[in-house]
């Protein structure tokens, strides 16, 4: 048996091909995903609250009636519980197409075997996106200035702020998975196209 093959778990993930690690990328980025949804939907209702009542909810929410209380309360208790649900029904779909989504190139290539010479393109081509999305980002903070980003920051609601770190979460994690797709993708392209032997 080759050591440096990677062991394929087919029956404890359930993904035939795909190995254990494939798949537990795929749970975790699955989890990471419903956390950054989580919070995002949460910042939104809140952002939603402020615009209605920009301060004084909690005072507000104290001179409740203990009954207005336990539904108010309740209400949040069942929407969590409802989300839990849904991500639960989702989860072996989720997990199942993530996978199958970043890493079906992956397992392609394990087939055909890819030349270093194919990845090391691919790695340099990611390397220098990366450094050039850092480049743009880099840009538009100098531009704004930190004085400027730190008065945006003050400037916005709690609900705002929850808002704007969730969907910047939510943008890592997209990048992530990206560039896990393009890593895939991307030695297979360059396999066939420039060191494929045939």
């Amino acid at each position: 048996m080759d050591e440096n093959k990677p062991e394929i778990h087919a029956t404890d993930t359930g993904l035939e091909g795909f190995t254990k690690r494939e798949h537990d990328a795929g749970h975790v980025i699955f989890w990471m995903l419903i956390v950054g949804i989580t919070f995002f939907f949460a910042g939104l209702i809140y952002t939603i609250a402020d615009l209605i009542m920009p301060t004084g909810k909690t005072s507000l929410f104290l001179l409740f009636p203990m009954g207005l209380k336990i539904i108010i309360v309740g209400a949040f208790m069942f929407g969590f519980f409802m989300l839990f649900v849904m991500f639960t029904v989702m989860y072996k779909r989720g997990t199942d197409a993530l996978t199958k989504a970043i890493f079906s190139a992956e397992k392609m290539y394990r087939q055909v075997k890819t030349s270093s010479g194919a990845r090391i393109v691919t790695a340099g081509l990611m390397i220098s996106i990366f450094v050039i999305a850092a480049g743009i980002f880099l840009g538009i903070f100098q531009t704004a200035g930190h004085t400027g980003f730190m008065a945006f920051l003050e400037s916005i609601t709690i609900g705002e702020t929850l808002l704007t770190i969730a969907t910047l979460y939510l943008v890592f994690v997209t990048l992530a998975i990206m560039f896990m797709w393009l890593w895939s993708q991307g030695t297979m392209f360059f396999q066939k196209r420039f060191f494929s032997k045939e």
